[in-house]
């Protein structure tokens, strides 16, 4: 009876620990364990899809980000959202390739226990590479990370995120008077989203 109390008790504990109240609303992310490695697995705490600006459609394609909308209820962000618009086989390197969208900016963060209850985790923010055409953060392979960054009881954050690209961000169809760049103006506003949330996943 004690065991079965303390597994549950254990698992309340967990799923407890993957939300994170941000200043826009509160995310659940999810544990997630490494399973490739012959020599040894770790494992760290995943938040997929965390909106950093409105999604970039309708009126807003083509224009500079806007900040994103509060949601309420708890979002869940336990997968990751699609690519932003490019050659799906070239982004994901897969032969197959994968979802992509215009509604694509979204950064993920890869954490633990531990940086999750202590303040002193430095981060590490990652900028896909791809000449601004192809490529995603949301074909990274999570696993790969966990094992190599962030397993329990490392002092490292790493956060990924998608920006515009191609045409979609690069593209210059609004008039010399209007907004242009604005892939590369995506690129600081993370850095300021991430940077203004870091006391809400208790970094410094």
């Amino acid at each position: 009876m004690f065991f079965r109390f303390f597994i549950l008790w254990a698992i309340l504990q967990n799923v407890r620990s993957t939300k994170v109240k941000l200043s826009t609303g509160t995310i659940e992310g999810r544990t997630l364990t490494a399973s490739y490695s012959p020599l040894g697995n770790q494992t760290g705490i995943v938040f997929f899809g965390v909106p950093y600006v409105e999604p970039p459609v309708g009126n807003l394609r083509f224009r500079k980000p806007r900040p994103p909308k509060p949601w309420d209820g708890v979002l869940e962000a336990k997968e990751y959202k699609a690519a932003c618009m490019s050659d799906q086989k070239k982004t994901y390197k897969n032969g197959v390739g994968g979802p992509v969208s215009e509604d694509c900016l979204y950064a993920n963060v890869f954490t633990n226990q531990y940086c999750l209850e202590h303040k002193n985790c430095s981060v590490m923010l990652t900028i896909h590479g791809g000449r601004f055409v192809i490529e995603s953060a949301s074909a990274y392979d999570p696993e790969i990370i966990i094992n190599n960054f962030v397993g329990q009881g490392r002092n490292i954050v790493v956060v990924t995120f998608n920006y515009r690209l191609g045409l979609f961000g690069l593209g210059m169809l609004n008039g010399d008077n209007q907004d242009t760049n604005f892939g590369l103006y995506g690129l600081c506003v993370n850095f300021g989203s991430f940077f203004r949330k870091r006391n809400s996943f208790k970094l410094n």
